[in-house]
């Protein structure tokens, strides 16, 4: 949770590149869960929009932005192309190599559904690799998740308030949907913990991020070796309005549906869990 906000806040800093778009989706496209599409849409994802005849696209062509944006719709596409197990038109892309930064980033909410091996795979690609898991509240989380992809729908207006709780129960029973699985931070905590040394990895609590409680935001810019007058808290991206939320009976399945979940976190974290967590 949060990574737009994270997204933004280190992107401030000239020390630190993270590239574009903000979601490289590259691990979870050549290692299990093998999303495919971000494959086949890295190119689609990045261009302009086509010309609509050919003067245009040749006036387009001679356009240095334009011209820009394809290079580097080409060299994110190269990113998935690389061999099994070459990851060198990754860390290019990322800037590893390109001198002029302290810190490299990539910040994919969907790496949360990665296993072990691939976790191990991501640390063992430089010698100082750090990873940031900021968690919320679970049932907050799930909601959102469904809202966020639901957002096309909701833009156009053509989805009901009554459709989009009924997709928040379909992944409530579905073992497999994406947002009930991000949503399970237990298996992402073991998976990470089997495969990284408990040193490169970082904990922080949403809520306690946006209420600056137990120092929240000072761990995370000593852990990554940022300054902490970088992080504006009141820039918070895609607060939830109360307006729109599950009714009590929906609330009530999904907590119990991740009530693992909430036991496992609080027996783990304590009292850094929260105040305004369900359980």
């Amino acid at each position: 949770a949060g990574t737009t906000w994270l997204y933004r806040q280190l992107d401030k800093l000239d020390s630190v590149r993270l590239p574009r778009p903000k979601e490289l989706h590259y691990w979870n496209c050549v290692r299990s869960p093998f999303h495919e599409h971000f494959r086949l849409n890295a190119r689609q994802r990045r261009l302009p929009a086509a010309p609509g005849n050919v003067w245009q696209a040749l006036r387009l062509n001679l356009d240095s932005g334009y011209r820009k944006a394809r290079s580097e719709a080409e060299l994110y596409q190269g990113i998935f192309d690389s061999g099994i197990s070459d990851h060198d038109r990754y860390l290019d892309y990322l800037g590893v190599r390109a001198g002029g930064y302290r810190t490299f980033g990539d910040v994919t909410p969907a790496y949360a559904l990665l296993g072990k091996e691939t976790f191990a795979e991501m640390h063992a690609c430089h010698d100082k690799v750090k990873f940031v898991f900021i968690m919320r509240d679970p049932v907050e989380r799930l909601w959102s998740g469904v809202r966020q992809r639901s957002r096309v729908d909701i833009r156009r207006g053509i989805i009901t308030d009554e459709q989009l709780y009924q997709r928040f129960m379909e992944a409530l029973t579905d073992e497999l949907h994406p947002d009930l699985l991000r949503s399970n931070y237990k298996r992402t905590i073991e998976e990470l913990e089997a495969g990284v040394p408990p040193e490169s990895i970082h904990y922080a609590f949403f809520e306690n991020i946006f209420h600056n409680e137990t120092n929240e935001v000072e761990k995370l810019a000593e852990f990554l070796e940022v300054d902490r007058s970088v992080f504006r808290t009141e820039d918070v991206v895609h607060k939830r309005s109360n307006n729109n939320s599950p009714d009590s009976e929906a609330i009530n399945r999904a907590e119990d549906a991740l009530g693992l979940v909430y036991s496992f976190v609080r027996e783990r974290f304590s009292d850094r869990v929260p105040e305004q967590w369900r359980r």
